[in-house]
């Protein structure tokens, strides 16, 4: 997405976190990769329940923080969800998950990612920015 393309949310209640999941969500066909940033607390696993829900994955949804990845399988594709707060996964086992048909990749924390990593991704992603203010979050993709 180029800066023209960039879209700024505003959101006061937890219930408007539909409105971004369904804006990612449309974003699919085109992109595998989100890249999520934003202090502790922000709600980067927040917008992912919320995108797993309108995937209709029934099953609980958490930060992998110490688990490094989790998965989620939905009836269209494959989700993988990364938490790179503590630890980042080797460059072998994140390439062989960018190659994977009909996968989605969700990084938390994704300013750490190394340069190795971000070219492995040949600029096809979205960067999702969330930054939290005393009664509103603003967030922000491009």
């Amino acid at each position: 997405m180029n800066s023209s393309q960039e879209k700024l949310f505003e959101i006061k209640t937890l219930p408007e976190l539909a409105q971004v999941a369904d804006y990612i969500i449309n974003k699919f066909t085109y992109c595998q990769t989100y890249l999520l940033n934003g202090d502790l607390g922000a709600g980067k696993t927040t917008l992912i329940q919320f995108i797993l829900q309108k995937l209709n994955y029934a099953h609980k949804v958490n930060s992998p923080t110490f688990g490094k990845i989790h998965e989620y399988k939905t009836d269209c594709f494959l989700i993988y969800h990364f938490d790179l707060y503590r630890a980042l996964p080797n460059i072998g086992e994140f390439e062989e998950i960018l190659l994977q048909k009909n996968s989605l990749l969700f990084i938390e924390w994704a300013s750490e990612l190394p340069q190795e990593y971000l070219e492995l991704l040949q600029n096809n992603f979205l960067e999702i920015q969330i930054n939290c203010f005393e009664e509103k979050r603003i967030i922000k993709i491009k």
